[in-house]
């Protein structure tokens, strides 16, 4: 589990090219307290939900928070700039869904890829895309 994470934390840190990505990173808080981060977002923080790790099918579920912050205090605004991040990690996701450590070797299955928003105000906007990751590892 923990070497799938940090495999998928180094893909997205190595390979997604996104300027106004402020962090990305492990998170294990509250949903309430993601939006007191103020001064990373906007961020993609990776969170572990469940899986089979020690199944003959071994698979991971990992939720990435796209959190971003809007000045213009509009709701509406707020929503359209993070489904445009949120699209950007969507299209990295599907185009390089394999990624590899010194110990495994993992697919982020694109059909299995969903999301959902989970908070929104006139100032932050969290979206969980969630990850259903298959472990290749022999």
């Amino acid at each position: 589990m923990f070497d799938c994470q940090q495999a998928l934390l180094n893909h997205l840190k190595s390979e997604f090219k996104a300027p106004q990505i402020n962090t990305i990173a492990g998170y294990a808080g509250e949903l309430k307290d993601a939006t007191k981060l103020t001064e990373i977002v906007p961020a993609v923080l990776v969170i572990y939900i469940d899986g089979e790790p020690a199944a003959q099918d071994r698979f991971h579920n990992f939720d990435l928070l796209v959190i971003t912050e809007s000045r213009t205090l509009q709701i509406k605004e707020n929503l359209e700039g993070n489904l445009k991040l949120v699209t950007d990690v969507t299209k990295f996701l599907r185009q390089k869904p394999l990624f590899v450590s010194f110990d495994g070797v993992y697919y982020s299955d694109p059909e299995k890829l969903t999301g959902r928003t989970l908070s929104i105000d006139n100032r932050y906007t969290i979206v969980a895309l969630s990850l259903f990751i298959d472990d290749r590892t022999p």
